[in-house]
């Protein structure tokens, strides 16, 4: 069993979100990891007192040591990334430790104000698209855009689904998203050293064309005799050929594929950086 520092929100709705830590202990062992969540254990009555921040701050701290004899910090993702579980990352991220992040079956709390971390989640691709150094290579995303990305893409599944019944992570649209992924790793050999080779932020472009086209379906169709239009956001680096888009749901999905891509090479790449 690999030694693993579990990442999940306990502030604020204590009594969910304990419940939703125990689900992912639980995840964790199934997988046969034998997890270490401090937020459980610091917590208990006469322990420390999450409330007072001097004490949560130590209780933090107190957990992120225990990281130097993990092997991976699992963050889950179904009820947000906070501020706590954002230390744990950076922590993880400058100690060189393989960060990984998961979602489990478990109800969800109600995503926030619609709009509210959809905006945040727009500006956060846009600085992973933009935000380039002179040799165009992308720049690390940073902790909170990685957040806002996840939190955003959670708040737009919710919103789209608001007239059907309460949803739980493992819906037939993250189910196919994750089939999607494998199908780029097992079939397309998209592997993880592959693409690390893409530095040059084109796995987030191809993500955003394939946005744009189920965002403008229309203006995208495929005119008869014609060969699809290129959105103006396609990789330069990228053959024209690789652009086929399809219906705007399957697109939707492509792009959250090629997004938890570039977000896993992202880590990747800030793990190497940090260990040399």
């Amino acid at each position: 069993m690999r030694l693993v520092i579990i990442e999940s929100p306990y502030a604020g709705d204590i009594e969910a979100n304990t419940a939703y830590a125990r689900a992912a202990m639980w995840d964790c062992l199934e997988r046969g990891e034998a997890p270490f969540a401090s937020h459980l254990l610091y917590t208990q009555v006469g322990v420390l007192d999450d409330s007072d921040p001097i004490q949560r701050q130590r209780g933090i701290e107190a957990g992120l040591l225990w990281g130097k004899f993990a092997e991976a910090t699992i963050v889950y993702t179904d009820r947000g990334i906070s501020a706590g579980m954002h230390q744990g990352i950076d922590r993880a991220v400058a100690e060189g430790r393989l960060v990984v992040y998961r979602s489990i079956s478990v109800p969800l709390a109600p995503p926030q104000q619609h709009g509210v971390r959809t905006s945040d989640l727009i500006q956060a691709l846009s600085r992973l698209a933009g935000n380039r150094h002179s040799d165009g290579v992308s720049s690390l995303v940073s902790s909170e855009d990685r957040g806002a990305i996840i939190n955003g893409c959670y708040d737009l599944m919710i919103s789209s689904r608001q007239a059907t019944a309460p949803q739980v992570v493992g819906s037939q649209a993250l189910l196919d998203v994750a089939g999607e992924r494998r199908r780029q790793v097992e079939a397309e050999g998209w592997t993880p050293e592959h693409d690390d080779q893409h530095m040059d932020a084109s796995m987030a472009l191809a993500a955003g064309s394939y946005c744009e086209s189920a965002a403008r379906p229309s203006i995208l169709a495929r005119k008869p005799g014609a060969a699809f239009a290129i959105p103006k956001l396609w990789p330069q680096s990228w053959s024209r050929d690789w652009w086929k888009p399809k219906s705007p749901r399957e697109d939707l999905v492509r792009a959250a594929a090629l997004i938890i891509a570039e977000i896993e090479r992202l880590d990747r790449a800030a793990a190497t950086e940090a260990t040399e």
